[in-house]
């Protein structure tokens, strides 16, 4: 693993990240104390239980980034991975079978 003086700065990621656009979503990023990136997005959805739309925000996630030769690469890498973490958990909150949710992912274990 790289040195943390090899990573690039919040700046530089920031620029990174505000070149990145899907559907109608923003990100940003925020810092820890202790350098640590995260991705925030904002998304409009549909409510599952409402059927209405909805916003959601701030979604957070640690932007993962690999410590790499090349760091906009890493930083998209990271970025792309956090958009299908919520496209997965839409899918999964959305599709039904004979009407009900069957992937419901705020389900509770044993329910």
């Amino acid at each position: 693993m790289a040195d943390t003086k090899d990573y690039p700065s919040n700046r530089y990621v920031r620029t990174v990240v505000g070149r990145i656009a899907y559907k109608d979503w923003e990100f940003r990023t925020t810092f820890s104390s202790t350098g640590t990136g995260w991705i925030e997005a904002t998304i409009p959805v549909i409510n599952s239980e409402t059927g209405e739309p909805a916003t959601f925000s701030p979604i957070t996630m640690p932007l993962l980034m690999r410590a790499d030769d090349n760091w906009e690469r890493s930083i998209v890498n990271g970025v792309f991975e956090f958009c299908q973490r919520l496209e997965l958990h839409e899918l999964n909150e959305l599709f039904t079978y004979r009407g009900k949710r069957i992937y419901e992912p705020h389900r509770k274990l044993g329910t």
